[in-house]
């Protein structure tokens, strides 16, 4: 008989115990051994201090008549590693079928909560609350997702990948494209540091995804108001009841964001200066905006104020005297959008109605109408509050006050250039031909005599 087994076939060839078993040692790792019993059944096992014992135990690896030598001996150089730290593989197996369990309750509906949950603490996201509502709509819908309750650690590419493109084929492209955004943004947070100790992730599924390998683009939004379309926006703004009329206004006569409209304070307001400065914590580029007021815009504050009375709230467009700011939906910009192309259908019968548009087009009007106007770039980009280039930031600090409101007073005159006159057009003023006076206009000078 071996005294020491090598490999399986010593394992196979020794025999059955007659009366107890019998054991024999491993050649190769320390402290494995073959347990014979009668009846030939075998099994490796281990006899060892294991932690911290002060007492050698035998410890069972396995069935040798069901598992190779090598397997248990990979087993057996584990647990000699450990013990060597003083670790019982045993508690350690515990500790780790702990561990594991925890993570497999660490689903993905799980993390993505814990994620929607961070949103609002992350700087410059002014947008966190329509993320969180995305992510909701489109992630954490079970009839959208299967696979809701699989443990993070075992959501693969494609099952993302797979969901992306079932938005993108609704037809849904920009969505599609959007909301991938937010979800690899998702996956990046759960590979921080601890990221990977809250949920056992190791990479993120979507490293390698791309919008080019799903055919996802952005559709880049071009439209911008006609002058007959501003004709009809303010016609339909008379229309509209207060404050949504009001509000629809300002958006159009200040370039701003809909939301830094809406959320406006009356303690923003300088009426004595004329300006209104939305506050850093408010505005998107996480630093003052300071918006001159034009006439209309005074004027406009000046009826809201007079309909609020003097035990108003802080907000300016408000169904409650400024109590809270005023909601805002997509029933109420769709009850607009209808009466802006029945009026205007109504003055331009031989027209086609008017695209679908949203209030950040207004912006592109400011924009496109301000650069028609001969206001110079950078002071067009801050007056619908834009960011500096890198280079214009560290050298230019101008914040060009003056002429935001040059800018904004040059804009109010031409909207209502364009309200009372029906055939003043913004368009037509790009190919006019100025009448500027000229020395090449002058007949041939008279040249002195020599």
């Amino acid at each position: 008989m071996v005294r020491k087994v090598q490999d399986d076939k010593d394992v196979v060839r020794l025999p059955p115990a007659k009366h107890d078993a019998y054991f024999i040692h491993d050649g190769v790792v320390p402290h494995l051994r073959v347990r014979i019993g009668t009846g030939g059944a075998k099994s490796f096992v281990m006899r060892s201090r294991f932690g911290q014992a002060k007492h050698p135990t035998t410890r069972t690896i396995g069935d040798a008549n069901r598992m190779t030598i090598e397997s248990a001996r990979e087993i057996a150089l584990k647990w000699n590693h450990l013990n060597r730290k003083g670790i019982d593989p045993w508690e350690e197996a515990i500790l780790a079928e702990l561990e594991d369990e925890k993570f497999r309750r660490r689903t993905f509906a799980n993390a993505l909560e814990d994620y929607i949950a961070t949103l609002p603490l992350r700087p410059q996201n002014r947008k966190a609350d329509d993320d969180g509502r995305t992510l909701r709509r489109e992630f954490l819908d079970p009839k959208r997702i299967p696979w809701l309750e699989k443990p993070l650690r075992d959501v693969t590419g494609a099952d993302i990948q797979r969901a992306i493109q079932a938005i993108r084929d609704r037809p849904a492209r920009t969505q599609a494209f959007n909301v991938y955004s937010l979800i690899k943004t998702f996956f990046a947070w759960t590979v921080t540091p601890l990221g990977m100790e809250a949920y056992g992730m190791t990479h993120s599924p979507v490293a390698t995804l791309k919008n080019s390998t799903m055919k996802l683009q952005r559709n880049v939004a071009t439209r911008k108001h006609t002058s007959d379309e501003i004709r009809a926006y303010f016609a339909a703004c008379d229309v509209m009841n207060y404050p949504m009329n009001e509000f629809l206004r300002a958006v159009l006569l200040t370039g701003q964001r809909k939301n830094e409209v809406r959320l406006a304070e009356w303690s923003e307001i300088d009426m004595a200066n004329k300006i209104w400065t939305i506050p850093a914590w408010r505005f998107k580029m996480d630093r003052q905006q300071p918006v001159p007021l034009s006439v209309p815009m005074l004027q406009l504050l000046g009826r809201i104020k007079a309909a609020q009375g003097d035990r108003r709230g802080p907000f300016i467009f408000s169904r409650n005297d400024g109590l809270t700011p005023m909601p805002f939906n997509g029933c109420d910009m769709d009850k607009f959008r209808a009466k802006l192309t029945e009026i205007f259908l109504a003055n331009n019968p031989e027209a086609k109605s008017p695209e679908h548009w949203t209030l950040h087009d207004d912006r592109r009007t400011v924009k496109s109408a301000l650069s028609n106007l001969g206001v110079p770039e950078d002071v067009s980009e801050a007056v619908i509050g834009h960011s500096k280039k890198v280079l214009e930031e560290t050298y230019n600090k101008n914040s060009f006050k003056i002429q935001r409101r040059r800018a904004l007073h040059m804009w109010a005159e031409e909207v209502k250039f364009i309200l009372d006159d029906p055939d003043h057009s913004l368009e037509a003023e790009e190919n006019i031909v100025p009448d500027w006076p000229s020395r090449w206009n002058e007949t041939d000078p008279a040249r002195p005599s020599k």
